[in-house]
């Protein structure tokens, strides 16, 4: 049974496993790195972004898919909050860089390790006035801190299911993490269902994701990648395989040189040169993006494979695509964001490991997804939407729908900060 000694336990022996790894690990030396004297680093940027003694709204986000999550909130409490300032925290080094140089924060910093003192040092420091906690990432002593200062705490998006610890006999102390919020977003029925036993109904709501609102934005305020419509010329199905795995990669290949007629846009999960090289390897005919842009000594012209080798496009990209392949699908944690695919009313295909997510699962049911476990179910499927035109139509429509009716999120969140929460 997990206790509060066991935690602390564990978190000690993680960040000594980071520290052992940081020598042989880019991500681990950053995350080393990133919280090198945490409080006077902390304290200094506050004090010279003049943002030491201003109302403080605090955003924490695991990685880069919650600080999307999070980004229509803070535009929305924004809008309404001008004079409040923004700070958001990051676990993973993912998800710091991802964000760095964005518009909605005053400032990013790495969540400091989860222990007594640096959570009291840390709330401390920010003094904020409401916190908003994206989806999940249970951190006991930095929620523990917030809630014993009286500052309204805020789960968002969260989504529960049973599998989870806070429903297992041994859930006790797991269930006290969630006791510690003001109020409770969840994105489904289920989700208040499975937490009402031990959460205050009345205070939690059920809002749905913020990231149908997100790439609602993002599809309404769409722009061409004008080199990308170049090379796509007048080439009549195209398909955009987005955050992609090596097992991903590896399933695609077949079907990307037996059919030249299609021109794919593949864009990998990981951008660092290591497994970019990886990729290469997999599909060494590839066009990198970055030689297009330059368009000087460009090598495989003629390739129908265009490979992005640069942050910052992919939710542009998926609307190239006639379908859209979403990567991470042959991995334990799952598939990617298929939302960012499916607002531009595109089918999509995916590996099978995505029955953790409710959106995935909304739309394989709805007939605009399609779940795949090998080659020759890839090439089945991409074959039948390519030859069969009211199929197509059909998926393409209801992805388009389903991502539609699901937006609305955010006006629920912000709402309940406006007129109930008493940061404001």
């Amino acid at each position: 049974m997990i206790s509060p000694f066991l935690y602390n336990v564990f978190v000690q022996i993680y960040a000594l496993f980071v520290r052992l790894l940081q020598p042989f690990n880019p991500k681990a030396k950053k995350w080393i790195e990133g919280r090198v004297n945490w409080k006077q680093s902390l304290e200094d940027q506050l004090s010279a972004t003049k943002i030491k003694g201003e109302k403080v709204i605090w955003l924490h986000a695991a990685s880069v898919g919650e600080f999307e999550q999070g980004k229509p909130v803070l535009e929305g409490l924004k809008s309404f909050l001008p004079d409040y300032r923004v700070v958001v925290s990051f676990f993973s080094p993912s998800g710091y860089e991802a964000a760095t140089g964005n518009n909605l924060s005053d400032h990013i910093f790495y969540l400091p390790l989860d222990t007594p003192s640096n959570a009291r040092a840390l709330v401390d420091i920010l003094n904020p006035s409401l916190v908003l906690w994206m989806k999940y990432e249970y951190w006991w002593h930095h929620l523990t801190a917030i809630q014993k200062r009286g500052i309204p705490l805020l789960l968002v998006s969260a989504i529960f299911q049973k599998r989870q610890p806070f429903f297992k006999w041994y859930g006790g102390w797991h269930r006290k993490k969630l006791q510690v919020f003001s109020h409770i977003f969840v994105q489904n029925e289920l989700s208040k269902e499975l937490i009402s036993p031990f959460f205050p109904k009345e205070n939690i709501t059920v809002s749905g994701d913020t990231r149908f609102d997100r790439v609602k934005k993002i599809e309404t305020n769409w722009t061409p990648i004008p080199k990308i419509q170049e090379w796509i010329g007048n080439t009549e199905w195209v398909i955009v395989a987005g955050s992609t795995w090596p097992d991903d990669e590896k399933l695609l290949r077949h079907f990307i040189r037996s059919h030249k007629e299609v021109k794919w846009i593949i864009a990998p999960h990981h951008l660092d040169q290591k497994s970019l090289k990886e990729t290469l390897a997999i599909l060494p005919e590839a066009l990198k993006y970055s030689d297009l842009v330059k368009n000087d000594n460009i090598e495989n012209t003629h390739s129908n494979l265009l490979l992005i080798d640069s942050m910052g496009v992919l939710s542009r990209l998926y609307k190239y695509g006639k379908i859209c392949f979403i990567g991470g699908g042959f991995t334990p944690t799952g598939i990617h964001n298929s939302l960012e695919a499916s607002v531009y009313g595109r089918p999509l295909i995916f590996g099978p490991e995505y029955e953790r997510y409710a959106e995935a699962l909304g739309l394989v049911n709805g007939g605009a997804a399609i779940s795949v476990a090998n080659v020759l179910e890839l090439e089945r499927e991409i074959l039948s939407l390519m030859k069969d035109p009211e199929k197509y139509k059909r998926s393409g429509r209801v992805a388009y729908e389903f991502t539609e009716s699901n937006t609305g999120a955010t006006k629920k969140v912000v709402d309940y900060v406006l007129q109930k929460s008493p940061a404001h």
